[in-house]
C-alpha cells in the first residue's frame, strides 16, 4: 500500500526486509573459510597470455641476437687469426 497524499509516495508496508551485513554475519549456513578468488575474467586471461607470449618472444629475440653476436665474434676472431698468420708468413719469407 502506498500513501499518495501531498504529492509524495511512502510505502507503509513492506513484504521483505532488506538484508544487511550483520544479517550475513549471523547466518549459520555461511562458513568462515576464506573465499578463493574467482577465476579471472576472459580479458584478464588474454592479457596474461599476451604478456607471457610477449615475454617469451622477447626472450627468443634476445637469444637470437646473442647467437648472431657470438657468430660475428667468431668470424672476426677467425679473420684476425688468418691475418696474423699471413703477416707472420710474410715476415718469415
Amino acid at each position: 500500500m502506498s500513501d499518495t497524499s501531498k504529492g509524495s509516495t511512502m510505502d507503509t508496508q513492506c513484504d521483505k526486509s532488506i538484508p544487511t551485513a550483520l544479517d550475513h554475519e549471523n547466518d549459520s549456513h555461511v562458513d568462515d573459510t576464506p573465499k578463493q578468488r574467482p577465476i579471472t575474467a576472459s580479458h584478464e586471461n588474454l592479457n596474461l597470455i599476451t604478456r607471457r607470449r610477449s615475454e617469451r618472444i622477447r626472450q627468443q629475440l634476445a637469444q637470437e641476437s646473442e647467437n648472431v653476436r657470438k657468430e660475428r665474434l667468431q668470424k672476426d676472431a677467425g679473420r684476425h687469426r688468418l691475418r696474423r698468420l699471413q703477416e707472420s708468413e710474410q715476415e718469415t719469407q
